[in-house]
C-alpha cells in the first residue's frame, strides 16, 4: 500500500471543527500518511501534533503562516510537495470569526 500524502490547513481555534481536527489528523497518521500542516500562530499546539504523529512513525511538516496571503499559500503548497513529492488530500478548513457579522455572540 502507498503512503499517503495529507495536507491540511488548519482552522482557527473557536471553530467546532478544530477539536476533531486533532483526532482525524491521527487516524490518517495512523493509516500512514504523512502529514503537513499550516496554522497561524498556534505554535505549541503544532509542535505536540507533530510530535504525536511522529511517534506513529510519520513524517509531519508545519508551516506557520497566514493563508489570506496568496503568495504564502503557493510557497506552503511548493514546500509540501519539496518534501512529500505529492498531495493525495487536501482539506482546507480555516476560517475565522467576524464580530460584524449577525450571528456573533460575544461572551
Amino acid at each position: 500500500m502507498s503512503r499517503a500524502r495529507w495536507f491540511r490547513i488548519n482552522s482557527a481555534r473557536n471553530s467546532p471543527i478544530y477539536s476533531t481536527a486533532p483526532f482525524c489528523i491521527h487516524l490518517f497518521a495512523r493509516e500512514g500518511a504523512d502529514i503537513a500542516i499550516i496554522y497561524l500562530n498556534e505554535h505549541a499546539d503544532a509542535s505536540e501534533t507533530r510530535e504525536r504523529i511522529r511517534q506513529l512513525g510519520r513524517s509531519c511538516l508545519t508551516i506557520a503562516g497566514d493563508i489570506g496571503d496568496e503568495t504564502f499559500c503557493r510557497q506552503a503548497i511548493g514546500h509540501t510537495l519539496a518534501r512529500f513529492g505529492r498531495i493525495d488530500i487536501l482539506i482546507n478548513n480555516a476560517g475565522e470569526l467576524d464580530p460584524a457579522y449577525p450571528g456573533f455572540a460575544s461572551t
